[in-house]
């Protein structure tokens, strides 16, 4: 296993943790996430998500409105008052099809203040909150974008969504995750967007395994 984390990630959203050859199980995939930072848990209570891509997902998920096609440019947790700081992946199976990461706060920041600053509502079984892409939590900018749960307020907000979607389009750009290369990698995902690249031919099951991490004292951040 690797014991060197990356020091910066703020360049490309992402970092390779364990190469495509390293002999991996789900221990020593926990103890890599400890070693960034908290582990936060999903909302089912686990520590970390199996996702596999599948045609039908449950109602509210990329899966149910994209199957096994290519998933939008979003951010994890955005359904979260504070959503994680990095998420760490680990892919198994069939690792040909790319994940791609982009600057979120830049694409947004490109849009002007009156797209990033919109207002939307998040609602969730245990209540709701009011959100905007881009969240200030002490002196740190939180950049976030997820259409399944950010509901627009008012028609300003309902056009930014438009603007948003449109300037993310195209999920097989940004900067490439080639999973040939690299089993686990750590994304930003306070500052990037990730999105699920096109399958490629005769794509057999393919199986991402996921854990959300808070703020971490362990890496420097540019």
């Amino acid at each position: 296993m690797a014991t060197n984390l990356p020091m910066n990630i703020s360049s490309v959203g992402f970092s390779k943790i364990e190469n495509r050859n390293a002999s991996l199980n789900i221990s020593q995939f926990i103890n890599l996430a400890r070693q960034v930072g908290p582990i936060i848990p999903s909302p089912n209570g686990n520590i970390y998500e199996t996702l596999k891509c599948r045609e039908n997902g449950p109602p509210g998920t990329y899966s149910s409105e994209y199957g096994k096609g290519l998933f939008p440019f979003h951010t994890d947790g955005a359904y979260m008052q504070v959503p994680p700081r990095f998420i760490l992946l680990w892919c198994e199976g069939d690792y040909r099809r790319k994940t791609y990461v982009r600057n979120l706060g830049q694409t947004l920041a490109e849009l002007g203040s009156y797209i990033y600053d919109a207002k939307f509502v998040v609602r969730r079984r245990t209540g709701h909150f009011y959100t905007s892409p881009r969240t200030v939590r002490m002196r740190r900018t939180i950049w976030r974008w997820d259409s399944h749960c950010m509901s627009p307020l008012g028609a300003r907000s309902s056009a930014a969504v438009g603007q948003i979607m449109n300037s993310l389009e195209g999920a097989d750009s940004g900067n490439s995750v080639d999973w040939l290369d690299a089993s686990v990698v750590l994304i930003d995902n306070w500052n990037f967007s990730h999105a699920r690249g096109t399958a490629p031919p005769d794509e057999r099951a393919r199986v991402i395994h996921r854990i959300y991490i808070g703020e971490s004292n362990v890496l420097e951040e540019g």
